[in-house]
């Protein structure tokens, strides 16, 4: 497929939008890795691990009004929140990532007298992602 603008990424909690995105990170496999180096071994030896796939971060505008935004937010301050499903839609290639995420932290800044309010927020994605077509 030809290069295309990622202007139109949604992410999405279930179905509700977070709105007003600038900037999400896309979660990617990390392998463990297992040592498994005996006495006998020549050099170190090693066997790949369960993946991690760490964090995804995103950054916008803030907008307490929007609806995703506030699950977002309500869930970094709620203890009890659990693990929700996730999708993020590159809907100018057609795919997506689907995932099982928690909320870390939704951090509001206000930058400075000439600038717009902004938020920064991670989500700690827990089990397999996958990438399918879209919609």
């Amino acid at each position: 497929m030809a290069k295309t603008r990622a202007l139109g990424t949604i992410l999405l909690q279930g179905a509700i939008a977070v709105g007003n995105i600038t900037q999400i990170s896309i979660p990617g496999p990390v392998k463990t890795e297992i040592d498994v180096t005996d006495f006998s071994s020549a050099a170190a030896e090693f066997l790949p691990g369960l993946a991690d796939y760490g964090e995804v971060t995103f950054s916008g505008w803030f907008n307490d009004a929007d609806a995703g935004q506030t699950i977002v937010r309500a869930d970094a301050f709620d203890i009890t929140a659990g693990t929700k499903a996730w999708t993020i839609a590159f809907v100018n290639q057609a795919k997506k990532f689907t995932f099982n995420a928690w909320v870390k932290s939704f951090v509001p800044n206000a930058g400075g007298p000439n600038a717009a309010y902004d938020f920064t927020a991670t989500l700690r994605v827990t089990g397999l992602v996958t990438y399918a077509v879209y919609p």
